[in-house]
């Protein structure tokens, strides 16, 4: 249950603070003296409230050392309450080491589920907020409230999600992270994520409602299961709030699209047979096929040509595909004749170039060994999803990818049905041994294309 915080009170700074019978500050420690021995010993109050039942824990097993008792300032006035009254109560009962071994038992079970503390006001507009969204009579007017809730959420309640281990509140944040496109949507991933604060918040808000929701990431989404939220604690309010703003983006989608709000979105089949055996080592003639066949599949061709890249460039260019000259790129840079910044902007360029045309991406290595994933990738300009088509397309289509933003995104969107999808194709001109041993450590996704020879 949501507990309420006491009534906060004034401090003034000109009045001095008013001394705590028995404690002494000396430098960096703070000193507790002893009660006599005939002093008889006080309970600790229930209506104290502490942020972190271990430290009530050490208060609570407080013992004798010597003519004193001693605790670390930094540690005791970080964690206390606030009040010096409180801290004098809490402070002054010296138990028997058997009571305190006691406390410390009951303190410890209590630290697997510490109570939330939320404002008076606060719980109560979450309370608000949460009713206009069971109430909402339209999709839209859901996805509205849903959204107002997911506002509120603070940087503790998204650090609380992060420590969950309920599979249904993890499944909701990572759920957030695959609508809102990301390359890695591990649980790892997602709490790194949510330790970044309101940015989580923001990420999500940023995809318009599930606006750039499309038939082909549907189901990738409906992969992680049935989102639930009124199956999630009300303690847990960031998870709720992720679930039931998640749920109402997806049910617009839907509505959008035609789709049936209830049952699952069936995965889309994209060939009607099943999927090439790879590696393939095909012949020339036959290399736009197979190319086409990896993009069909969502994945990033590498083509490994053996001295014959030239030859291969022009098959590809029959394709209409964008060049990306990697090899220049690093000469360029390792000659010092401009920055690594500069050269990454200007990939920037080139990819948003394709991406606006919908053309298909050919990055040409040529015989260099270019370090991609240490030097050229940037998050927003040319993103490790370059060598990842279907990374590529979620990305491109939430919008992730600076220089496809705002209108131009929308614009671009609308042309995705009439042109076909972006793809992207690597071409090396080292042999399949030399390309297997190098280039693994220096190119992102390298074990999620598909190899390709040229015989």
């Amino acid at each position: 249950m949501i507990a309420s915080l006491p009534e906060p009170c004034a401090r003034s700074t000109s009045r001095p603070r008013r001394p705590v019978p028995g404690l002494r500050k000396t430098s960096d420690l703070l000193t507790i003296a002893p009660p006599p021995d005939d002093a008889p010993r006080q309970p600790l109050p229930a209506s104290i409230s502490y942020r972190n039942a271990s430290i009530k824990a050490q208060l609570l097993s407080v013992r004798q050392v010597g003519p004193s008792t001693q605790l670390d300032v930094l540690t005791a006035c970080s964690e206390v309450p606030a009040s010096t009254e409180d801290l004098r109560v809490a402070c002054a009962p010296v138990l028997p080491r058997a009571e305190a071994h006691e406390a410390q038992e009951v303190c410890d079970a209590d630290a697997v589920a510490p109570e939330r503390i939320i404002h008076p006001k606060r719980a109560e507009r979450l309370k608000t907020v949460q009713a206009e969204v069971d109430a909402a009579s339209s999709i839209e007017d859901r996805v509205s409230a849903a959204e107002k809730l997911i506002m509120l959420l603070t940087p503790d309640d998204l650090a609380q999600l992060a420590d969950s281990d309920v599979s249904a509140e993890r499944k909701a944040a990572r759920m957030a992270l695959e609508y809102a496109g990301a390359e890695d949507v591990s649980w790892k991933s997602a709490q790194e994520a949510l330790l970044g604060g309101k940015t989580f918040v923001k990420e999500i808000i940023g995809m318009d409602r599930g606006a750039y929701l499309t038939k082909r990431s549907l189901p990738q989404l409906e992969e992680f299961g049935t989102l639930e939220p009124k199956s999630i604690s009300q303690d847990s309010i960031a998870a709720r709030a992720v679930a039931l703003y998640l749920d109402a983006c997806i049910t617009s989608a839907k509505s959008r699209m035609g789709l049936p709000l209830t049952a699952p979105v069936p995965k889309q089949k994209i060939c009607v047979d099943e999927p090439p055996d790879w590696p393939a080592k095909v012949h020339m003639d036959s290399l736009q096929k197979a190319v086409t066949e990896a993009a069909k599949w969502g994945k990033t061709a590498f083509i490994v040509c053996s001295g014959r890249e030239s030859e291969v460039s022009a098959a590809l260019g029959l394709l209409d595909c964008d060049l990306i000259d990697a090899a220049f790129t690093y000469e360029s840079t390792s000659k010092k004749v401009r920055s690594v910044d500069e050269a990454t902007f200007d990939l920037n360029r080139q990819l948003i170039a394709a991406l606006q045309r919908g053309r298909p991406i050919h990055i040409s290595l040529s015989d260099k060994l270019v370090p991609f994933q240490s030097m050229f990738c940037a998050a927003g300009l040319f993103p490790k999803a370059v060598f990842n088509t279907r990374r590529l397309r979620l990305q491109a289509q939430g919008g992730h990818i600076r220089g496809c933003l705002g209108t131009d995104a929308k614009s671009f969107l609308q042309e995705r049905s009439k042109a076909p999808e972006c793809y992207s194709v690597v071409t090396t001109d080292l042999t399949m041994c030399d390309a297997s041993a190098r280039l693994p450590q220096l190119l992102p996704h390298y074990d999620e294309m598909v190899m390709i020879e040229v015989a």
